[in-house]
């Protein structure tokens, strides 16, 4: 479409537009349509279930104010949703760490963890990782462990994937600070999570960063 979208004072084309509506979270594609003037009449957008349609629509209007200045009303915005809204799962989903092992093979240099966690609904599940017997090894070896037993609950259509686990220092304090990527249908979103690292608790500190991570969103992530 060639036709020029024309907010307060600059031009703008309509591809430009559509381009930046598709980028919002949960939107798949959208086509607006404008008048003789280039004025916007309809904004149709194609989104999925996952999210609100209204919350899409917010966002739309948002985004085209804070880009281009555009004053859009929200009646001229209509979101069309595919697929089925997920099922509400309780905010006090958690996940929690039952136990956590560390075994070393000295004639190697690595290390084995297993970390098991508990669910409000369902047995434990345990997760495991091997590698370089060193501290920072240990503390990504456990958040592997974490990630691979927190996988095992997830929904399908979800992976979850560790991106970096580092210790930062905080007011003369150790924080594990655990970055994580869940897969959603095409799209990724980061997960970010903490932990104090006590003396001695690094591998702890690493699960619980990546339990502080996931257990902010885990009622989207999990079946209902």
């Amino acid at each position: 479409m060639a036709d020029p979208v024309k907010p307060a004072a600059k031009t703008v084309k309509v591809q430009d537009v559509e381009e930046l509506i598709r980028a919002i979270n949960g939107v798949t594609d959208c086509r607006i349509v404008t008048n003789d003037w280039g004025a916007v009449e309809e904004i149709h957008v194609l989104a999925s279930a996952e999210r609100l349609a209204k919350a899409v629509a917010r966002d739309v209007e948002s985004a085209l104010a804070a880009r281009f200045s555009m004053d859009i009303d929200h009646r001229k915005i209509s979101v069309a949703q595919l697929g089925t809204p997920p099922a509400f799962v309780s905010p006090d989903y958690r996940l929690r760490m039952k136990r956590q092992r560390v075994e070393v093979d000295q004639a190697l240099g690595e290390c084995t963890i297993q970390v098991e966690l508990l669910t409000p609904v369902s047995a434990a599940t345990m997760g495991e990782a091997t590698g370089p017997n060193d501290r920072h090894g240990l503390q990504r070896l456990a958040a592997l462990a974490t990630v691979n037993a927190i996988q095992t609950v997830l929904a399908p259509g979800r992976k979850l994937l560790l991106e970096d686990l580092v210790t930062v220092h905080v007011s003369g304090r150790e924080i594990a600070l655990a970055v994580l990527a869940v897969e959603i249908g095409g799209r990724t979103e980061t997960l970010l999570g903490t932990a104090l690292s006590a003396s001695g608790e690094d591998v702890t500190a690493a699960v619980r960063s990546c339990l502080d991570a996931v257990n902010r969103r885990l009622g989207t992530l999990v079946p209902a």
